[in-house]
């Protein structure tokens, strides 16, 4: 594991989370004029850094000259520092461009992380990064001195991450090939759905904190060794049973809701406050990890690996603002029944998606790819594994084939995609369906695979495909 990068992805969130204070202070001006005030200040906060996130990934190429990129540090830097400088509207214009800036290092982070840690180690990594920088924060607010000591902290957050980052560009030309361990079809459109209705839900949840954090403002730093505690469990549970992470999310999400209910009934919030903390962690590490899975996969994983975190951050601020508003105009156990339908949609979905996974894996292959051809059954056992191994010696596979064009060629990951569902000689409106992608989509990366491969037609395509694989069983 690159510690290096252990280092970087744990200094760039404890930045992120000891500005926030900061930037919600440069905001306070128009407390007065907004619905729900702390709640408003954190959806903007969320929306900014997100769009920082979102920025990163259309315009990435446009920073990777040296000038550029030391340019955009030192933005962030100065930003940073006229947030605690400055008032009023000049303090507000240094927290916009420090959040955009800020959402831009975290994606360039949480990318770096998609494509250089091992997938056995992937959930680990994560989860302890996060769960280190949630125990410094945790140390930092047991000290008597914790206002003065944040800018310091942040400083030294922020001098380690632009260090690491600098130090680690240009990021290598290298791909690892896309070996998915969440028991997923890829349908991104419907996990991003999932992310929202669970990061709704921990919004709500999380406006209990919100009004009444006064009552348990002394115990705060608590809060943050439950956090770390989750983001630990869960990171051990997404490295050894990871298709069992969805599952903890969702029912996560309903421990929370027992909470929830029994703070409805009396209990003190502190309660809620905690297992909303601890039991989100396994929602918030599901959320990044399957998108940074899906990153590699894709045409452009610098879009999509910190896709889990664009959508997270604004949809629990939104949470949380609508979860202020309902509980100035709607009774307490209407908004348990709001979180409890989020709660419940998050999961119907995630079943389908299983149920999409289970169909699409136990799928017959199409008919070009059933390429072993019939053998009578030999009366002795041992002449069956003889023909066996001389048919496994001898011929090569359909995906043999496949990872050589992929490198003789240099084909995409959606490009290999493509050229194998077109063997099995279907249009290209069900190759989009089973691939989740659009007819235009598909067409167009197949004029990229024709133009690479030298070939006028799909057609020749998939002849030239399989005669140099009846040619390579002849040899």
């Amino acid at each position: 594991m690159d510690n290096r990068l252990f280092v970087l992805h744990t200094s760039s969130y404890l930045y992120l989370v000891l500005s926030y204070m900061a930037a919600q202070g440069a905001f306070s001006w128009l407390a007065p004029v907004v619905f729900g005030e702390r709640t408003a200040l954190n959806l903007l906060f969320m929306v900014f850094a997100s769009s920082g996130m979102m920025a990163f990934g259309f315009f990435h190429r446009h920073f990777e000259t040296r000038g550029r990129f030391l340019a955009l540090l030192l933005v962030n830097g100065a930003a940073r520092a006229a947030m605690e400088l400055l008032t009023g509207r000049a303090a507000t214009l240094a927290a916009i461009l420090f959040l955009l800036t800020c959402g831009w290092m975290l994606a360039m982070v949480l990318h770096r992380t998609a494509r250089r840690v091992p997938y056995e180690y992937l959930g680990r990594f994560v989860g302890g990064s996060m769960a280190l920088a949630t125990g410094l924060i945790f140390l930092l607010s047991m000290t008597r001195g914790f206002a003065p000591l944040a800018p310091l902290a942040s400083a030294a957050a922020f001098g380690a991450t632009a260090w690491l980052l600098w130090a680690d560009r240009p990021l290598p030309a290298m791909e690892r090939p896309a070996s998915p361990r969440l028991r997923t079809t890829g349908n991104l459109s419907l996990l991003a759905a999932v992310a929202v209705l669970l990061s709704l839900a921990y919004g709500i949840n999380d406006s209990t904190s919100y009004l009444r954090f006064e009552e348990f403002r002394d115990t705060f730093g608590l809060s943050r060794l439950t956090l770390g505690a989750g983001l630990l469990l869960a990171g051990q549970l997404a490295d050894r049973r990871r298709e069992y992470l969805p599952l903890a999310a969702v029912l996560g999400g309903a421990a929370t809701m027992i909470f929830h209910a029994m703070t409805l009934e009396g209990f003190p919030p502190t309660a809620l406050f905690y297992a909303n903390e601890f039991f989100w962690s396994f929602s918030l590490l599901f959320i990044l990890i399957v998108f940074m899975e899906a990153s590699l996969r894709a045409t452009r994983p610098e879009r999509w690996a910190g896709m889990g975190r664009l959508i997270e951050m604004p949809a629990e601020g939104l949470g949380a603002a609508l979860g202020t508003a309902m509980m100035a105009t709607l009774p307490a156990s209407a908004v348990l029944t709001v979180y409890t339908l989020l709660i419940a949609a998050a999961a119907g979905l995630l079943y389908h998606e299983l149920l999409s996974h289970t169909e699409s894996t136990c799928a017959p292959l199409p008919l070009p790819l059933q390429l072993c051809p019939a053998i009578e059954v030999a009366a002795e056992p041992e002449a069956c594994e003889e023909a066996a191994e001389d048919m496994t010696s001898a011929a090569p596979t359909p995906e043999d084939l496949l990872a050589s064009w992929r490198e003789r060629y240099a084909l995409t990951n959606r490009e290999t995609e493509i050229l194998r569902a077109s063997l099995s000689d279907d249009t290209a409106a069900n190759i989009g369906k089973s691939l989740f992608i659009s007819t235009s989509t598909v067409r167009f990366h197949l004029t990229h695979l024709l133009k690479k491969t030298g070939v006028s037609s799909r057609k020749e395509l998939i002849e030239v495909f399989e005669r140099e694989l009846d040619g390579g069983r002849e040899r």
